[in-house]
């Protein structure tokens, strides 16, 4: 009985070859389990598309219903207003294509807001960059900066240095002059020393002459 429902709710179709040969159980099994299988799928796809109505209806409900009441205002409009119009005027609101393209179902939806996100994952990671990128280019600054220091301490070192090689050349030729000076002015005074003692020798020698003239006479 049940068997029979259950191919009924499939269709009927040629099912005689399954009973005959060695492996009918194992074609019976196959085919349930097959055709149930399939069954659920559809079922699901069923589900699926009630579930994609039914989100659409509910995000458009407000719309839907703004738009019959503006249908029913439009149609009792002229029985309302007892003044007759000098001006007619022609009202009409388009959406924007652009911002809402419109419903495309879950799958859509999850799509967009994952979208979305990559949009400002991408923004913020481009943010992060370009700052990234502006310290980096700071610090090629600052060490830019650093190494002119660097050059400039180096080249006053080199200058101190060159400087201070000629101020010692200077003052040791400066020694030099000053102590060949010193070395003429000691000639020259040891020449005079010489030249005194000479003749304090002389005068010495003369005393002493006399003295024994002197004495010779006197004898």
């Amino acid at each position: 009985m049940f068997l029979n429902q259950y191919l009924l709710l499939l269709g009927e179709f040629d099912l005689d070859n399954f009973d005959n040969g060695a492996y009918n159980v194992i074609i019976w099994i196959m085919f349930l389990l097959a055709t149930f299988i399939s069954q659920v799928i559809i079922f699901n796809m069923l589900i699926a598309i009630m579930g994609d109505s039914y989100a659409k209806i509910s995000e458009m409900r407000e719309q839907a219903a703004l738009k019959e009441k503006i249908q029913i205002l439009c149609d009792y409009l002229r029985l309302v207003n007892d003044k007759e119009e000098k001006d007619n005027y022609l009202v009409f609101m388009k959406p924007d294509e652009q911002a809402d393209e419109g419903w495309g179902g879950i799958l859509s939806a999850m799509k967009k807001n994952l979208q979305r996100s990559v949009d400002v994952i991408n923004k913020t990671m481009s943010k992060k960059f370009s700052n990234l990128n502006q310290d980096v280019g700071e610090l090629r600054s600052t060490n830019t900066n650093i190494t002119d220091k660097l050059e400039e301490v180096q080249s006053s070192i080199q200058k101190q240095e060159v400087n201070s090689t000629r101020d010692i050349y200077k003052v040791s030729k400066d020694l030099a002059t000053t102590k060949k000076v010193l070395t003429d002015q000691l000639d020259k005074v040891e020449k005079t020393l010489e030249t005194i003692l000479g003749k304090l020798d002389e005068k010495d020698d003369k005393k002493s002459d006399k003295k024994s003239d002197k004495n010779s006479d006197s004898d």
